[in-house]
């Protein structure tokens, strides 16, 4: 095993990532999104800090969960949210090289169109 496998667990409430040293990542699967005048969407805050902000923000500042029931809802922010916190478990850009070998926990009763989502996600 090197130090660059990754187990990753996308969870509804939580994301587990673990290293074969321990766990390196368990953070809320929530995403501050900022709603600009323009249509844009802005990502505010990811993780605990997002989870901190649900029910208390203003307007145009919005908390999303992009996965709910064990499926992907909104592919960009859970593709954002996978690559933020595959960056912070890997800690080195060595493994952009040869890429890390990942393992995926999806639920049983996923469908092969969510199972897609979470293998392009």
């Amino acid at each position: 095993m090197s130090r660059f496998d990754l187990a990753i667990d996308l969870g509804t409430s939580n994301i587990v990532i673990s290293r074969p040293d321990g766990i390196v990542v368990n953070e809320a699967s929530c995403v501050a999104v900022m709603n600009k005048p323009d249509g844009n969407r802005v990502i505010h805050s990811m993780g605990h800090e997002a989870r901190l902000l649900e029910g208390k923000t203003p307007p145009n500042l919005e908390v999303i969960r992009p996965l709910a029931k064990g499926v992907i809802c909104d592919f960009n922010l859970a593709s954002d949210l996978m690559k933020v916190f595959m960056k912070q478990a890997l800690e080195s850009k060595a493994f952009f090289r040869r890429g890390p070998r990942v393992l995926l926990s999806l639920p049983y009763d996923v469908t092969p169109v969510e199972e897609r989502a979470f293998y392009e996600a």
